[in-house]
């Protein structure tokens, strides 16, 4: 079904995702409809030609709506690759019957040119025109503006009107998993799927195995997700029609990600990629899969073929203008920078990306793509562009209340600190925090916090009273080893290194080092590194050259390690290169260069003269 219309009206959009509902109840046809903004072909006769000259679709309807006063008018064309088949013009004066009109003028003028008995199925999806209306108006704020607070008023406004209109559960039900608003999703579920098991729906059916499956996996409740799946892939699974495989297909992908089989998840994504070519080109459709792809590829950390396919991914979100989406692709892909420490590759893409942040309704991707962004700006010396973001994120931290929005918030802000080794402040900062959150959050929530506190700690207490706070956190959430175990290896290596046991701290800060690595955490890796040769700085007895080659080897430019560099330079009386270290880091280093740098750079400089 395509539209016949250059109004991107509701009645354009919302009405064709009704019809398709309405002719899948017809188990002899497979009927999609493109959105309304695929720019494949601008001319739609052009976009009907080329999609069934493909050789798998068989038939275009164009379908052109209009409203005179109290009436609505349908102006239909059934057409294939070689010529048109039939056209006529439909009206009534509710909106209802013209869609159930619709359809019996497809299933009869398809049975005529088929020469086969039309189908004797035309029971109605609903019988209430203002749950109608109700219904394509949330299509509409659902899948062009992507506005999901405003498709769940509508797709609420549907059901309470009509509270056996299925798909319109079906559709709020995948509206509150994108608001996270995932026990909701599964109480629709939960309500509806007794029927559709009785009625031998086997699309409702898969509809809400998969949507408590989704709900499950964000929930974390693996094991139910897991179970939920099988049933929806079972749902489906010998269903001839295209996009039920694909569907089917997505479950699986779900069902590998679990199971973190990711050779199964990307030969999953590849034959659904081909079936979408194939039969389903559409835009948003092709970037979902181009993203899933770059997911299991991260997962792999096989990061640049995740990039390749994340800027797919963006190509194809860009075609119909999709700011969350693209969003979220951008913040992937920073992701990636930070962890591979491509901060300038990073900082590019938050050029690119900051004109969508206004554009956005989605607060998870906004906040997931402020949160590696900001992280990016502090490591650079950017902290005017970093405070922007932590503003925005403590808004919407406010607007959304969800605690996790908080708890990223004040991490970014201690990284802030840390960086600039203001550990003082960051100390002071992340003990109120601390205090703060304990009489509102559980410590298994509050554990990246612990996590910072405790590093932070150990750079500023007492190396005694660093020592028992360390112990006191790990007796008081033993849990905390088994997910941040690096994190607080490293605070007790600090702690050692200043209560004097040297070798066993810088010891234990390798093997910190080395478990950053191996878990491709480059940029975690390469700080550790950094703050080995800080400590290797004040022990001349000790050798450093071999860590300053490794972290060389995995740093293309970084202010901390150049100023280490530098110094290491002078210690050995070379400083003119010293001087030269500390004048590029001067170009390089934004905000994170500071008037003792100056001096020093002065220093280096004046004596490299004398020499």
């Amino acid at each position: 079904l395509l539209s016949d219309s250059d109004n991107p009206s509701p009645i354009n959009i919302g009405t064709l995702s009704y019809l398709v509902s309405q002719l899948e109840h017809d188990s002899t046809i497979n009927a999609f409809y493109p959105q309304i903004t695929w720019p494949t072909k601008n001319n739609p006769q052009e976009l009907a030609i080329d999609l069934t000259s493909k050789g798998q679709l068989d038939y275009a309807v164009l379908i052109n709506f209009s409203e005179h006063d109290d009436r609505y008018e349908a102006e239909l064309t059934l057409r294939n690759q070689n010529s048109v088949i039939s056209k006529t013009t439909l009206e009534s004066n509710q909106l209802l019957s013209l869609t159930q009109h619709i359809s019996q003028w497809i299933n009869q003028t398809l049975s005529s040119v088929e020469n086969v008995q039309p189908s004797s199925n035309n029971s109605l999806l609903t019988n209430d025109d203002y749950a109608l209306q109700s219904y394509i108006q949330g299509i509409t704020e659902q899948q062009l503006n992507q506005d999901y607070y405003k498709a769940r008023e509508y797709f609420e406004a549907a059901v309470q009107k009509d509270p056996q209109f299925k798909v319109a559960w079906v559709q709020l039900a995948y509206v509150k998993l994108k608001l996270n608003q995932f026990s909701e999703a599964i109480s629709i579920a939960d309500t509806f799927l007794p029927q559709a098991i009785s009625d031998h729906d086997k699309g409702l059916q898969f509809d809400f195995n998969h949507i408590k499956a989704l709900a499950y996996s964000y929930m974390q409740q693996k094991q139910k997700a897991k179970d939920y799946i099988e049933q929806s892939i079972e749902s489906i699974e010998n269903n001839p029609s295209p996009l039920k495989k694909i569907h089917n297909l997505k479950s699986m992908v779900l069902l590998a990600y679990l199971i973190q089989d990711w050779d199964m998840a990307l030969e999953n994504l590849d034959e659904q990629l081909m079936l979408s070519e194939n039969y389903y080109p559409l835009d948003h459709q092709l970037a979902s899969i181009y993203f899933s792809q770059a997911e299991v590829y991260i997962s792999k950390t096989e990061y640049p073929k995740a990039k390749e396919a994340l800027n797919k991914a963006i190509h194809y979100y860009s075609q119909d203008y999709n700011p969350d989406n693209m969003l979220m692709s951008y913040a992937l892909i920073n992701t990636i920078n930070l962890i591979e420490s491509d901060y300038e590759q990073g900082v590019q893409v938050a050029n690119q990306a900051e004109a969508l942040l206004d554009e956005t309704n989605l607060p998870h991707q906004e906040m997931q793509y402020l949160i590696y962004t900001s992280l990016i700006f502090n490591l650079t010396g950017r902290f005017d562009r970093s405070e922007k973001y932590i503003a925005r994120m403590a808004k919407l931290a406010e607007e959304t209340d969800i605690k996790r929005y908080y708890i990223m918030l004040e991490v970014v802000r201690m990284h802030a600190f840390y960086v600039q080794d203001k550990f003082v402040e960051a100390y002071n900062h992340a003990s109120a925090i601390k205090n703060t959150l304990e009489n509102n959050y559980l410590p298994e929530e509050m554990a990246i916090i612990y996590s910072w506190v405790t590093l932070i700690s150990s750079r500023v207490l007492p190396p005694e009273q660093a020592l028992k706070f360390y112990q006191e956190i790990i007796e008081k959430i033993p849990t905390l080893m088994d997910n941040y175990y690096s994190d607080f290896q490293r605070a007790k290596g600090h702690i050692l290194v200043r209560l004097g046991q040297t070798e066993e701290g810088l010891e234990m800060l390798k093997k910190v080092e080395k478990s950053y690595r191996e878990l491709n955490e480059k940029h975690a890796a390469n700080y550790v590194g950094f703050e080995i040769l800080a400590i290797l700085l004040n022990h001349p007895e000790k050798e450093y050259q071999s860590v300053i080659n490794r972290l060389d080897a995995n740093t293309s430019y970084d202010y901390l390690f150049f100023k280490l560099k530098a110094q290491f330079k002078a210690r050995e009386s070379d400083y003119l290169a010293a001087a030269m270290l500390m004048q590029e880091n001067k170009l390089k280093a934004n905000q994170l260069w500071t008037a003792k740098d100056q001096l020093l750079l002065e220093e280096y400089m004046q004596k490299s003269q004398h020499d």
